[in-house]
């Protein structure tokens, strides 16, 4: 799962550096440069430490839809999605004229003080922090 990989992955590189998981190695194997290499233990378990890509990745299409299990989710996933996706969304349309490519940058942070970030207070907070960190 990634959030597995993530978690392992992590720790492991330093300022500046990035370590991507066997699965993801997978993906970029022909396009990813190489630099370093990892502690044995988590080099044996195919991860990696990179330095650039030769080329942009190639976008996998989605194959699956993505279920989403707890209702209390949709209403933060909602907040993310304009309000026209989530109108086809609900509607059943087929959503492959609405897919575009952005960028995006993500942030890996460790948050103390929100003890359930899926509770109403918890995701009030997630929120109003996520907003400060974009201003």
């Amino acid at each position: 799962p990634p959030m597995d990989q993530i978690s392992i992955a992590e720790p492991l590189a330093a300022t500046n550096e990035t370590v991507i998981s066997p699965q993801c190695v997978q993906l970029v194997k022909d396009i990813v440069v190489k630099d370093g290499q990892v502690a044995e233990e988590y080099h044996k378990k195919g991860f990696v430490k990179f330095r650039a890509l030769t080329k942009p990745p190639k976008t996998p299409e989605v194959q699956t839809p993505i279920e989403i299990k707890d209702e209390r989710h949709v209403e933060v996933l909602q907040r993310f999605i304009p309000a026209a996706v989530v109108k086809e969304v609900f509607a059943g349309h087929d959503l492959h004229h609405l897919s575009e490519m952005r960028n995006v940058t993500t942030l890996f942070l460790q948050v103390s003080d929100i003890a359930d970030v899926a509770s109403p207070s918890g995701i009030h907070k997630t929120h109003c922090l996520v907003q400060k960190l974009q201003d």
